[in-house]
């Protein structure tokens, strides 16, 4: 199989949503992606970071796609909201390992990253397993936190208010 991993261009951001949408409608059901969500999703990692922004192609059709830009920290340079997807198509043949080894490559070179931090589901063994075993574990200090904006704001102002009749 001739599979060719190269950075992406601008002009596949499309092709690469609708490959992100099939991927996490059965993946992720929660998530509603649609074309344009997807697009702006795509293209907002795209402009943080194009040279780290992988697909791996397949006849001139993207499988698989890796993001992840990079950030400043205290210890080094870090990876962050790294994200890795491959078609169901062509997933279990070694394709995340090769999109994985290139952007490290260029992260590492370009960039002199020192760590990486990744989300993954709680609720399932895969892909947590096969991150672990490239040695991306789960961190047992932090916590990932989700809201509602207008919920918290609301929240917010009741506390506020309280505070205030006191």
């Amino acid at each position: 199989m001739s599979i060719c991993i190269e950075q992406m261009d601008y002009d596949n951001i499309e092709e690469l949503a609708e490959l992100y949408i099939r991927i996490y409608k059965d993946t992720n059901p929660k998530e509603k992606w649609n074309i344009g969500s997807a697009k702006k999703f795509i293209t907002y990692f795209y402009e943080l970071c194009p040279d780290l922004f992988i697909v791996a192609k397949k006849r001139d059709k993207i499988i698989a796609g890796i993001w992840g830009p990079v950030k400043p920290w205290w210890d080094g340079n870090k990876v962050y909201d790294l994200e890795i997807f491959v078609d169901k198509e062509y997933q279990g043949i070694g394709i995340s390992k090769i999109i994985i080894e290139h952007y490290f490559e260029v992260a590492i070179k370009k960039y002199n990253v020192s760590s990486v931090e990744a989300i993954t589901f709680s609720d399932r063994k895969f892909p947590l397993c096969y991150y672990e075993k490239i040695a991306l574990n789960q961190d047992r200090q932090l916590v990932l936190l989700e809201g509602k904006a207008q919920e918290i704001s609301e929240k917010i102002k009741q506390s506020l208010k309280m505070k205030n009749k006191n």
